[in-house]
C-alpha cells in the first residue's frame, strides 16, 4: 500500500515559501539572503533565545486567546488560498496571442504562485503555534526559567538532571512559539505588501494602457 509522501510535501512547502519570501512580485526576481535567514529572521531567533534564557510561564489567557485568533486566522487563509487556486486556473484560458499578454499572464502567475505558498505556509505555522500553545499549557510544569536554574545547586543525581531537562525542554517549546509567532506575522505582512506591490504594479499597467 502506498503513502502519501507527507514529509515530501512539507520540505517543498517549505523551500518555495522561503523562495518566495524572497521574490519582488513586481520585477520577479528572487533576493536570496546571503546568510540563510534574512534580518528579521536573526531578529526573530535573537527574541526566541531571549525567550528560552528568560520567560517562565505565559499567561494561559493570552494562549487561549491566541488559540482563537489561530484558528479564526486559519479558517480566512484556508478560503483565500481556495479563491487564489481558482483564480490561478482560469489563467490556463487566457489568450496570450502577444508578447506583451504573455509577460501579463506570467507576471500573474508568479504572484498567484508566490500568494498561494505563502498561504499554505501561514496555515502550517498557525497548526504548528496552536499545538505548541497547548504543549505550553500542559500542567506539572516548573515555573522557573533556565536563568533561574543558575541559583539551585545541581547535583548529578537522576531526579536532578531529569529536572533539568525538563526545563531546558519547555523553555525550548516556548522560544519555539515565539519564534513560529514571529514568523506568521510577517509572512502574513509580507503576503499583504506583495499584494499591495502587485496591486500597484496592474494599476501602473492599465493607465499605460489608457495613455496609448
Amino acid at each position: 500500500m502506498e503513502t502519501i509522501p507527507f514529509i515530501e510535501y512539507i520540505k517543498k512547502l517549505i523551500k518555495q515559501a522561503h523562495r518566495y519570501q524572497n521574490t519582488k512580485i513586481s520585477t520577479g526576481e528572487c533576493f536570496m539572503p546571503k546568510y540563510k535567514f534574512g534580518v528579521y529572521k536573526w531578529v526573530f531567533l535573537i527574541i526566541s533565545l531571549l525567550f528560552y534564557i528568560f520567560s517562565r510561564d505565559f499567561n494561559s489567557n493570552i494562549l487561549n486567546t491566541f488559540i482563537t485568533a489561530l484558528s479564526i486566522l486559519v479558517g480566512l487563509l484556508a478560503n483565500l488560498l481556495m479563491t487564489v487556486y481558482n483564480m490561478f486556473l482560469k489563467l490556463d484560458g487566457e489568450i496570450t496571442d502577444t508578447i506583451y499578454k504573455k509577460r501579463v499572464i506570467i507576471k500573474k502567475a508568479t504572484f498567484f504562485q508566490q500568494f498561494g505558498y505563502l498561504n499554505a505556509y501561514a496555515i502550517l505555522l498557525s497548526v504548528l503555534c496552536i499545538i505548541l500553545c497547548i504543549i505550553v499549557q500542559l500542567p506539572n510544569f516548573p515555573s522557573i526559567s533556565v536563568f533561574d536554574l543558575l541559583q539551585y545547586e545541581f547535583s548529578f543525581r537522576i531526579c536532578d538532571i531529569l529536572f533539568v531537562v525538563l526545563i531546558w525542554g519547555y523553555s525550548l517549546v516556548k522560544a519555539t512559539l515565539v519564534y513560529f509567532a514571529l514568523d506568521l506575522l510577517y509572512i502574513v505582512i509580507f503576503s499583504i505588501s506583495s499584494f499591495v506591490d502587485y496591486l500597484n504594479g496592474e494599476i501602473s499597467r492599465m493607465k499605460e494602457n489608457k495613455n496609448v
